[in-house]
């Protein structure tokens, strides 16, 4: 008898583990790596941003000219290629590869980041 009542409690229990849309907790690694995705998607985006950014600045004030702006038409489709090759990705339940795709620009991005903040932290001498 209590070895049933332990069973129907660990069945309950199961059943308050599941998360939205029906999905158990065996399905939770392939969350995980569904929710890993949208952060270095989110640092692309905003490295992406941040050279758009600089880009229209550029236009604006004449510094992006004929010379280089082959240069940043290049930079801007690469990381426009990789942001919507990632949800390509992602759309064709390749979420690994997507990962991979985004995690290649966003770890760069981070430490130079890093690198930064610290040149702005450090004493000068």
């Amino acid at each position: 008898m209590k070895v049933t009542r332990v069973l129907r409690e660990i069945a309950a229990l199961g059943d308050a583990c599941s998360l939205h849309d029906g999905e158990s907790v065996a399905d939770q690694p392939n969350k995980r790596w569904f929710e890993f995705f949208w952060i270095p998607w989110g640092i692309d985006a905003i490295v992406a941003l941040i050279f758009l950014y600089f880009f229209v600045v550029g236009l604006a004030d004449g510094s992006v000219d004929s010379f280089n702006i082959i240069l940043w038409l290049m930079i801007l489709l690469v990381l426009t290629g990789v942001l919507s090759g990632s949800f390509a990705l992602r759309a064709s339940a390749r979420t690994g590869l997507a990962t991979a795709l985004v995690t290649v620009v966003a770890v760069p991005s981070v430490l130079i980041g890093l690198f930064f903040v610290a040149l702005l932290f450090a004493p000068a001498h």
